[in-house]
């Protein structure tokens, strides 16, 4: 036997997320991750230090945050073969393309570090996606609309109601918006001013969740986004939190205001973003964008 030592550097991104330690085992029915069959070793906070004894083969140890981002959102480094005592660090950074994963900085010697799987869109800053998935993309966006319309966010005269209706989702925005598409969203929409980004979470991606409330759903979102200070809200029944992430390499803040749904097989993230200085006269529109959303059977 051996030791395996892992610290979890301090970090911003996923601050309140406890990140889940696996190592791969192929006799292990626990968890299959990235269709690996693996079991737990421990849990570890942000900032904490742990040691797990393992044995002298080389496995590939995993670090996520929960089931739901398991295949999309972790860090994996290989150990090597041996009786020597193997260290590793690392921490989560906030990368759109990795759904703020758990990096690996520094390891021991003989250890490899598998590169995370890259998503098929390069997108320039901060989509806020851990656990359950939520965030926009703004700024640099690789050769669609979403890029286009962000990049400018050009404030123009609302359009005429327009009634858009894809994958189960129904939403009235205005005859400004058009449909646009960004992995891995369910359905998205852009404007000149406003961007619209849904996503669904099906029940069968992890067992009992049609059994949670909105509330408990929204309260996973928030931790383990680092948004866990954000109060939920409620617009009448509809409940909704806000945030501001600022954009380092435009010095742009955008304001985003994410809505939580439950349907019969679902839950569903619709989240609305527009430029700091435009959210509190686009506030009411995007109120009723909200209001509007139904999920015809």
């Amino acid at each position: 036997m051996r030791n395996l030592t892992i610290r979890r550097e301090k970090a911003i991104p996923a601050k309140w997320a406890t990140m889940k330690i696996y190592i791969e085992d192929p006799l292990a029915q626990e968890m299959t991750i990235q269709g690996v069959s693996c079991r737990k070793l421990g849990e570890l906070k942000n900032g904490q230090m742990k040691t797990f004894p393992i044995d002298e083969k080389s496995w590939r140890i995993f670090v996520i945050a929960d089931r739901l981002s398991k295949d999309y959102s972790c860090g994996v480094c290989q150990l090597p073969e041996g009786s020597e005592d193997v260290y590793l660090v690392g921490s989560n950074e906030l990368n759109p393309a990795s759904g703020n994963a758990f990096v690996f900085h520094h390891a021991s010697t003989g250890t490899t570090v598998q590169p995370r799987r890259k998503k098929g869109w390069i997108i320039g800053i901060a989509v806020l996606v851990v656990a359950v998935l939520i965030g926009v993309a703004v700024g640099r966006v690789a050769g669609d609309a979403i890029g286009k319309a962000i990049g400018s966010w050009l404030q123009e005269e609302s359009g005429q109601p327009k009634t858009f209706s894809d994958s189960g989702l129904e939403i009235t925005l205005t005859d400004a918006f058009s449909v646009a598409e960004m992995d891995p969203y369910t359905v998205c929409y852009d404007s000149p001013d406003a961007a619209v980004f849904a996503l669904q979470e099906p029940f069968t991606l992890l067992e009992g969740l049609e059994n949670w409330t909105l509330e408990e759903y929204g309260a996973l979102v928030r931790e383990n986004n680092g948004l866990a200070g954000e109060q939920l809200q409620y617009a009448g029944d509809l409940p909704y939190f806000t945030y501001e992430f600022t954009n380092e390499e435009t010095n742009e803040t955008y304001s985003y205001a994410t809505f939580l749904y439950k349907t019969h097989d679902a839950f569903w993230l619709v989240q609305f973003v527009v430029l700091k200085e435009q959210a509190e006269t686009l506030g009411p529109q995007i109120l009723e964008w909200a209001e509007s959303v139904r999920f015809p059977l």
